[in-house]
């Protein structure tokens, strides 16, 4: 035993059998209790033997690991769309969702991983759900086929549940034409569409209520009327000086009661 100049015990490597089996250069420390302080004290092994001073010092705390951020996933797919719309895929930052979403920037990268991720996810997920919107607006069986597909127009031109909705599906357009996994994505989309309005097409046939010859071709006629929706949508409610949805149904309402054989209905 040792004593340090304030007359502090200390303990030499060399000294304690414990520490006899660790090499002389390593550098070590070990942990004793002085006895009547309870006090913990480090001796450190050096690399000629030495010894600690022995002062008390507090025991090293164990770093707690901590849990990923939490996030309102959907809210923060939602916020991204309104900025989507708002600046346009290509100029939307971290940053501008973040803001929109009310969380730290940090939070959208351990969440999504990466900008593209986050936006291809959140124009694909808005994309998806307006097949569900629509058969919502058009499910009572009650209606007749084209008193449902009347519905299903007034709600894809309105959007009720989302006022972004034609802005996103603008840019979910420009997306799908240069990525070729989004373009599957578009394709599965619509083909969901096609199906519905042809269900509904065939439906009006079979009841006497369609009696123009290209329904003849339920499918072909329903990527008809998917393509006037979305063809006269695009120019008139994606004006620059706002929306005319009044002017859009009308035009829409009117078309495709000429392509179904249908008397014309008037807008509400």
């Amino acid at each position: 035993m040792t004593e340090t100049s304030t007359g502090t015990p200390r303990t030499c490597v060399t000294e304690n059998p414990e520490y006899q089996f660790l090499p002389a250069f390593w550098r070590v420390a070990a942990w004793r209790v002085d006895v009547q302080g309870l006090v913990a004290r480090s001796t450190l092994l050096c690399e000629s033997g030495g010894v600690t001073s022995g002062r008390p010092i507090e025991p090293p705390q164990r770093r707690r690991v901590g849990r990923p951020p939490t996030l309102d996933r959907e809210g923060a797919l939602l916020a991204a769309r309104t900025v989507i719309a708002r600046r346009g895929i290509d100029r939307t930052r971290y940053s501008d969702v973040a803001e929109a979403a009310g969380v730290p920037v940090t939070t959208l990268q351990h969440a999504f991983g990466s900008l593209q991720a986050m936006l291809l996810e959140s124009v694909s997920t808005a994309a998806a759900s307006e097949i569900a919107v629509l058969r919502d607006l058009s499910h009572d069986s009650t209606l007749s086929a084209w008193e449902r597909i009347q519905e299903f127009i007034r709600g894809a031109i309105d959007s009720p549940d989302d006022p972004d909705s034609w802005r996103v599906w603008l840019e979910f357009w420009r997306i799908a034409s240069r990525d070729a996994e989004i373009g599957e994505d578009a394709g599965r989309i619509y083909e969901q569409w096609w199906l519905y309005l042809g269900e509904l097409v065939q439906d009006g046939r079979d009841a006497g209520l369609f009696t123009s010859p290209i329904t003849e071709d339920v499918r072909a006629t329903a990527i008809a009327l998917v393509g006037l929706i979305d063809g006269v949508a695009a120019a008139l409610v994606l004006r620059a000086d706002g929306p005319d949805h009044e002017r859009t149904r009308a035009i829409v309402l009117a078309g495709a009661a000429a392509m179904l054989g249908v008397p014309p209905q008037p807008a509400n």
